[in-house]
């Protein structure tokens, strides 16, 4: 690594650095509230709640119902069978799975650890690893670039990595993703460290015995790195398939060194040397494919049935692969019609890095590009990686922006590159006329880019910092959306917050039946009137009375305390809506609630009535539904709130069935 005399400087800025990645990527990490909003990581988190890493060693016995003496952590052999590991999605009733195994054993293994395996808790387990993984994959991006070029471009590098903003809401979610792409650049540093190791140690000499060879292969660095190559690219695999088209830069690696370092050499030498030479990287080739297979093996354990490949995985991404390449009409790949190739590089331009770095990444790509064909040929293997992987990505038939992660810290690198590239071009101009201009320009973009670029992390991060979208939606739906019964509550600051209370559907309200509901205040304030959106009567029309009284519930000894009531007489009459007219019941007294506080309503009637909420159209069951549950008001919209069914289904075909459904699903809600 250059600049080695200044090391510790390099090293305590990536300290810096890297505290404010962290920063970044832990805010708000239960940003969802516990909804669970983000499809995948629902999937993944439902699949974690039904995985076991122990089991009981009494035969036939479940774990549920195990004597906590008899439990044991899984073995090895019970890990690896396909057929009958609790490891295994498709023994959990989960038949489609696609996602690597490793990142969701890993996860499993360590919510068991921390106690933290139930559904509202193991997710947050997995933001975690999510988000220690791409600041691990910043580090590696500092010493790959550190030993491939020097610490101004690492630390430049790693800094513009820091404040990817996709990097940061990857690190946000409990998804496959970050942790694939910290094997794959582990993957890298290897190749790089193939490419750019100065050993010239032979793997075989013409007088060496058998065992002195198979010594010297032990202990040849190339050797060593391809082993760890093959097991990075394993486990790299083992996360996300989408990783495998990474093994071309084994090959890729010896040729960079042979043509770099070694032909110059080997010219000068005979034939034996020549020959000693390739068997030697052949060697190493062979060692690291079958490092990957056998690491990929224990990995992805399931992806095998025996030696064999399970037939059940390879269906499974035979789906997926009809599903990703548009062959299989379903709603989520939709949006992927009639997209232009060009998707792909301008969300990864725009949004995932923000346009001063966007820019400024791939103009260091078409520099490097540049510097390439001029004959610095040890770009090659990160800018041809770099531009494979991109232009694989970007023309297939579903271009998510997440697919592009692998390059993102590449391109910081890059952008890095350029930086001090023109700082360079600028200082060997020194002396000549106006020489200062390029390290000034190269010092001021630099400084422009990377201020600009943390302001974009800044101001996105902060979505983490207050409700999600779907939550705040919730919670204004609950406030001006009315249910069959609701509170209007007077707070201090002189706003109205409406408690809405469950009714069951069609239940008809009589003296001889009184409707009863015990509540918990959900604020504090003063209650003057409760408002029924739709009151209908179930017999005659005739006047009617409706009475209300609202009480302390009973405690010990002493009965229930009634704190107000009211009452209205009316007939009731439906008019146009066959759910009734809109009322309101005035208490003859005000009652100030406490939030947290338990209190009694109760209904009955002279007659028999019904009650009604509001009825809240949804567009497709493929939808988070709104509005959500929220536990901790105790609010279930389709549990009493308001009449549920109603749902346009605008991803069913497009025919005269589906129009009629929309006219009548209309006709019927009130709110989209």
């Amino acid at each position: 690594m250059t600049n080695a005399h200044r090391a510790w400087i390099y090293d305590l800025l990536l300290v810096l650095v890297l505290a404010a990645a962290t920063y970044f990527r832990v805010v708000g990490l239960s940003w969802d509230a516990e909804q669970h909003l983000h499809p995948d990581e629902r999937f993944l988190t439902m699949v974690e709640s039904a995985l076991e890493v122990k089991k009981c060693a009494a035969p036939g016995v479940t774990l549920e119902a195990c004597p906590p003496d008899q439990i044991r952590w899984l073995a090895l052999s019970d890990y690896l069978d396909t057929e009958t590991s609790p490891l295994n999605p498709q023994n959990r009733g989960y038949g489609f799975f696609v996602y690597g195994d490793l990142p969701v054993v890993l996860v499993r293994y360590i919510a068991e650890w921390m106690g933290q395996t139930g559904y509202d808790q193991v997710n947050l387990v997995g933001r975690q690893v999510s988000a220690l993984s791409d600041l691990l994959t910043i580090l590696l991006i500092y010493v790959i670039a550190s030993r491939y070029y020097d610490r101004r471009v690492a630390l430049l590098g790693a800094t513009f990595s820091a404040f990817a903003v996709l990097q940061i809401q990857q690190s946000h979610f409990f998804t496959v993703d970050t942790v694939a792409n910290l094997f794959i650049f582990l993957t890298i540093y290897f190749a790089i460290e193939i490419a750019l190791n100065d050993s010239r140690a032979q793997a075989a000499e013409a007088a060496a015995s058998r065992a002195s060879q198979l010594w010297r292969l032990v202990r040849d660095p190339l050797f060593l790195l391809s082993l760890g190559f093959g097991v990075g690219l394993g486990l790299a695999v083992a996360s996300k398939l989408n990783a495998a088209p990474l093994a071309v830069l084994l090959p890729a690696a010896f040729l960079t060194r042979y043509f770099g370092t070694d032909q110059k050499r080997l010219s000068s030498g005979d034939d034996t040397l020549q020959t000693g030479y390739w068997l030697r990287i052949l060697v190493c080739l062979i060692a690291g494919a079958a490092a990957c297979l056998l690491t990929f093996r224990l990995a992805q354990p399931y992806a095998f049935d025996g030696i064999g490949l399970n037939p059940a995985w390879l269906a499974n991404i035979r789906e997926l692969q009809g599903q990703a390449s548009g062959d299989v009409d379903v709603p989520f790949a939709l949006q992927w019609a009639r997209r232009s190739h060009l998707f792909s590089l301008t969300n990864l331009t725009v949004w995932g890095l923000g346009l001063p770095l966007g820019i400024l990444a791939w103009v260091g790509f078409i520099c490097m590009g540049w510097r390439i064909l001029k004959g610095e040929l040890r770009h090659l293997l990160l800018w041809g990686w770099t531009a494979i992987y991109f232009g694989w990505q970007s023309l297939v038939f579903n271009p998510t922006m997440r697919y592009q992660l692998p390059v993102y810290p590449l391109l910081c690198m890059m952008a890095a590159w350029f930086i001090i590239y023109l700082w360079g071009q600028g200082r060997k101009r020194k002396g000549r006329k106006l020489s200062f201009v390029l390290p000034v320009a190269s010092f001021l973009l630099g400084s422009a880019v990377l201020l600009l670029t943390l302001a974009w992390a800044y101001a996105f991060t902060r979505i983490y910092t207050r409700p999600v979208t779907r939550v705040a939606a919730t919670r204004w739906i609950y406030q001006n959306v009315p249910a069959a019964i609701n509170l209007h509550i007077q707070t201090g600051d002189g706003s109205v917050y409406q408690q809405p209370l469950s009714f069951t559907t069609g239940a008809a309200i009589t003296a001889e039946a009184p409707y009863e509901l015990p509540f918990v205040a959900n604020a504090s304030g003063t209650l003057s009137e409760v408002y029924f959106p739709h009151i209908a009567e179930l017999g005659a029309t005739a006047p009617q009375t409706l009475r209300l009284s609202l009480s302390l519930p009973p405690n010990g000894s002493l009965p229930d305390q009634r704190l107000a009531g009211a009452s209205l007489t009316s007939d009731f009459a439906a008019g146009s809506d066959a759910r009734g007219k809109e009322y309101t019941l005035a208490l003859n007294r005000a009652v100030s609630l406490k939030k947290g506080q338990m209190y009694d309503i109760r209904l009955d009637a002279e007659g028999a009535l019904t009650l009604a909420g509001a009825a809240p159209i949804n567009e497709s069951d493929w939808d988070d539904g709104l509005p959500l549950r929220l536990g901790p008001e105790g609010y279930d919209a389709y549990g009493g709130l308001y009449q549920g069914g109603l749902n346009l289904q605008i991803y069913w075909d497009d025919n005269a069935d589906k129009l009629q459904r929309f006219v009548t699903t209309l006709t019927q809600g009130d709110y989209i």
